[in-house]
């Protein structure tokens, strides 16, 4: 049986959302108390009970999470299970778990609407019981099985025997009166087995087989309709708006994974592995290393663990046959050379082998090998015939290529890419880590694509003896997926300490030659200097010919080191961005929470959180600042501003930072009242910078100065402007004024006083100032001053001021004219969605969801002129991205096509982001993460 891992995140996310849609218990209102049956057991799955006397066990969990997600006051009422029954029967209990839906049940409780969960009726043996086989019906037959006197007249001991009838088996039922003595019979070898819920598993037995599946519920006592109604809501949150929390919480506990994979062999299987006692797998050479270790061949590689961890689930020893690529291990297979195949790689649309069976148990993923140092304005796609045929010349389906490059092989694809001929090629990721690493290419890189391209099997020959193919099909249901691609990623990852001496001196031969060549160069010179070292004269070609081989060294270590510093800085700009997402989900949940009361430690704990995420966001968007400026990808975006409201507004978004402590900001403008064309975002970014900086190192109620001046013309058709930024601070000590603007470099007072920041901004300013073409110094012998001064140029003529007609988004509090109005919000990831939903309900705004792009169009297609009031677009979505989304929607026969507001919501935020929203008819653009005011000011 496939093992499934639970995810404790699972958990978490359903008790944030059971807080967030239901609430905390306010302090004003008197939390309802609760009791629950609960007959704790020792060694319980179900019901368990620690060695303290505390509940464990799943309903123990179920009941933690139900108790948080209606705010109720839960009392554990433990005991003999029937004396619990009869008390809850008579109203003494109020809630019941895992209970069926009978008729005997009716008159003495309430159903909810919604099951918690499905539950078999299994039959369980000892661990110990050799002769009943796992799954095998016939090894019941004549078996005494327990059953309860209420199981036998709810009808479930009839349902056993019909079972039993169906399936040419018999068995002789053993009722008990007493719960007690019914628990221990089997262990007392009172009976061979028990009849049981597949959750009430004694720990010590295991399930055998199990038939009728049935809902079950947790019931409330009759006539406590308060306690029905909030179960209700409670159970909608736990099952419907968390992806199916009962099933998720059962695989937990019951997903059989401490079960042995012998106890599902048959008699004949078992006496096959006993005459067997080892098995030959047959595993390619080209994937095998191997090594001598104490006299014995040792061998590695992913086939050699995989196989291994198939011989550890069977219980048999592993024997290994090398063979020559895939071929060769079909030829082992139907020639008897070896029993089984353990990763035979299938690609989609090959066909399968004629003589060999396989056995599918974990997909294959596509990946990308790209070349670093390409830097070709076209992109060309490498592809080999099989791929060609599935491609679309049309320009879409080439996925942003320009051409395809046919290639023989997935070899030659590799070969092109290198080259240069090609920017890039798609393969499975076997044939891309072995091509990559044994022809040494260090300018490529493998990227996941994320996509299957196959399968990886267990292959056995069409011939083969029927137990060893019933055994490979048990070990491929047995095997555990993730944990079978972990062994072959370490395997991949750890590939490289696997190469030969034969394969080093291939990948390096070039090198190799050099070093001999100057080896050989250098024995020359040293005869040539014994024979003429009393000649005066040296050789000025020999001179000239070292230098240029200096030069030559040179210029191969400068690419090689650009080459790595643009990898570096993608890697960080792609990570920081990804970052984007899931901190708008945790900075949204914050603000969420600030509503609900709670403690005043609580509210503590919330405060650390926010100033905890809102640092990690800093340090993001520094990340990303850094890597377009390192990347040469930060561009000046021109337009029309003035000088005295960049200052205004500088000044609104520090005002809160500078009335925490009490700093005085004093601005004092000198230059001319005049329009100017340059990039004013990135001014105001240079400004924010460096008054943050002073912010941070001042004390309280210290001074900040910002002086601007325009500066006489220069003859170079510019318009200079001085920024002078100042403050009364201790200043900067002149070891570290010589580090100042080097990225992650921090003063060491940051250090001493635990003053939070990345060491990016003034990297950043610096970077900010080259982009203009500008010039900085700094002074900080007392106090630290700025000198800053940056070029703009004069209006062209054919730009006309544009009236911005746009909702503004200066700081300050705004009327909410948005309540009352319906808004459609397209977002592909559910945890963000539920944060713009509750956003917008904070802002009594009416919202409805679509899932991707393309639903999101649907809806808005299908609805009458004016239903919806604006549309909040994420970017990243399957199916049909926000652009292509807003571009259909824009194109639209309806009424309002041109009119409805479309605002970007996206964790792309760099200024071409924006132009890209633009283009695509947006009328706004929100990053992530949301700011609920923010989101208030661009509707309202």
């Amino acid at each position: 049986m496939r093992v499934v891992r639970f995810k404790i995140s699972f958990i978490i996310l359903t008790v944030l959302m059971c807080a967030a849609s239901v609430g905390l218990p306010s302090q004003a209102k008197e939390r309802r108390k609760v009791t629950v049956l609960f007959p704790a057991e020792e060694d319980s799955l179900l019901y368990g009970v620690n060695d303290d006397g505390t509940p464990t066990g799943m309903m123990s969990e179920y009941f933690d999470a139900l108790e948080k997600c209606t705010g109720w006051d839960m009392e554990y009422v433990t005991g003999d299970m029937d004396e619990l029954y009869a008390k809850f029967l008579a109203g003494e209990i109020d809630i019941m778990g895992t209970a069926a839906y009978t008729e005997e049940l009716v008159p003495y409780v309430d159903y909810p609407l919604i099951a918690s969960g499905a539950n078999y009726t299994a039959l369980a043996a000892k661990d110990d019981t050799k002769d009943i086989v796992t799954g095998d019906i016939t090894s019941i037959n004549n078996k005494t099985v327990a059953v309860t006197q209420r199981q036998q007249q709810s009808g479930k001991v009839d349902e056993l025997l019909a079972f039993c009838n169906e399936n040419g088996a018999l068995v002789n039922i053993k009722v008990y009166d007493s719960h007690q003595e019914y628990y221990t019979a089997v262990e007392n070898g009172e009976a061979d087995l028990m009849m049981v819920g597949s959750m009430a598993i004694p720990s010590n037995l295991r399930e055998i087989l199990c038939f009728g599946e049935q809902p079950y519920y947790t019931v409330v006592s009759k006539g406590r309709e308060e306690i029905l109604n909030e179960l209700n809501t409670a159970l909608y949150t736990m099952h419907r708006m968390t992806a199916d929390y009962g099933n998720t919480l059962y695989r937990k506990y019951f997903s059989m994974e401490s079960m042995d994979l012998a106890f599902a062999f048959t008699e004949e299987e078992k006496k096959y592995l006993s005459e067997k006692k080892t098995l030959k797998a047959a595993v390619t050479r080209q994937f095998t290393g191997k090594e001598k270790i104490d006299g014995q061949t040792e061998y590695s590689g992913f086939m050699i663990d995989v196989a291994q961890r198939f011989g550890e689930y069977i219980g048999v020893d592993i024997e290994f046959v090398l063979v020559d690529g895939q071929a060769g291990a079909q030829k082992a297979l139907a020639e008897g050379e070896a029993d089984f195949a353990p990763a035979f790689l299938t690609l989609q649309g090959n066909t399968s082998p004629e003589k060999i069976t396989l056995i599918p148990y974990t997909n294959v993923k596509k990946v990308m090998v790209a070349n670093l140092e390409d830097e070709t304005e076209d992109r060309i796609l490498a592809a080999t015939g099989a791929e060609l045929e599935g491609i679309n010349k049309g320009g879409i389906a080439l996925g942003g290529y320009d051409e395809v490059l046919p290639c023989n092989s997935l070899e030659d694809c590799i070969d092109q890419v290198y080259e240069g001929k090609a920017d890039a090629t798609y393969m499975d990721m076997f044939s891309a880590q072995y091509y990559v690493i044994t022809k040494g290419y260090s300018n490529l890189t493998v990227l996941l694509n994320g996509e299957n391209c196959g399968e990886l099997n267990i292959g056995v020959a069409k011939n083969c003896d029927a137990e060893l193919l019933t055994i490979m099909e048990k070990v491929k249901m047995y095997t555990d997926e993730d944990e079978i691609s972990q062994v072959i990623l370490q395997n991949v990852i750890n590939q490289k300490s696997q190469i030969t001496v034969k394969d080093f001196f291939r990948q390096h031969m070039a090198a190799i030659i050099i070093v001999a060549c100057v080896a050989l160069c250098f024995i020359i010179s040293c005869i040539y200097w014994v024979i003429y070292s009393r000649m005066k004269r040296r050789s000025a070609e020999a001179a000239v010919r070292e230098r240029e081989e200096n030069e030559k060294r040179l210029s191969i270590a400068l690419t090689k080191a650009n080459a790595a510093t643009v990898a570096k800085s993608r890697f960080l700009s792609n990570v920081s961005h990804e970052m984007r997402t899931p901190l708008n989900g945790i900075m949204g949940m914050l603000t969420l929470l600030e509503s609900d009361e709670m403690s005043e430690q609580a509210g503590e704990h919330l405060n650390q959180a926010q100033i905890a995420a809102e640092h990690l966001m800093t340090l993001v968007s520094d990340v990303l600042d850094m890597s377009k400026i390192e990347t040469n990808e930060s561009r000046l975006n021109k337009e029309i501003f003035d000088i005295h409201s960049l200052l205004e507004q500088t000044q609104a978004i520090l005002q809160m930072r500078l009335k925490e402590k009490k700093i005085r900001l004093d601005i004092k403008d000198e230059s001319p009242v005049q329009k100017i064309w340059g990039d004013a975002p990135k001014v105001r970014q240079i400004l924010l910078n460096i008054v943050g900086n002073s912010i941070k190192f001042l004390q309280v109620e210290g001074i900040i100065g910002i002086e601007v001046r325009r500066l006489p013309d220069r003859g170079d058709r510019k318009l200079w402007y001085e920024f002078v930024c100042w403050d009364n601070g201790p200043g900067i000590s002149d070891e570290y004024m010589e580090h100042i603007f080097q990225p992650f470099t921090r003063a060491k007072e940051a250090e001493e006083n635990q003053i939070r920041g990345t060491g990016l901004g003034l990297s950043i300013v610096k970077g900010l100032v080259d982009l203009f073409g500008g010039t900085i110094e700094v002074a900080g012998t007392e106090g630290v001053c700025f000198h800053i001064q940056l070029p703009f140029e004069e209006i062209p003529e054919n730009i006309q001021p544009k009236v911005d007609k746009s909702p503004s988004l200066t700081l300050g509090k705004e009327e909410n004219t948005a309540a009352g109005k319906h808004v459609l919000v397209a977002e592909d990831n559910e945890l963000n969605l539920q944060i713009m939903v509750e956003f917008l309900k904070i802002l009594e705004v009416t919202a409805e969801s679509a899932r991707d792009g393309e639903e999101a169009v649907k809806k808005y297609v299908e609805h009458p002129a004016g239903y919806y009031d604006a549309i909040l677009m994420d970017i990243q979505m399957p199916k049909c991205n926000g652009y292509m989304a807003a571009e259909l929607i824009r194109k639209s026969q309806k009424e309002d096509a041109q009119t409805i507001p479309i605002i970007a919501t996206t964790a792309n935020a760099f200024t071409e982001d924006i132009e890209k929203s633009k283009a695509a008819g947006m009328n706004g653009h929100l990053a992530k993460p949301l700011n609920i005011e923010m989101l208030k000011k661009v509707l309202s």
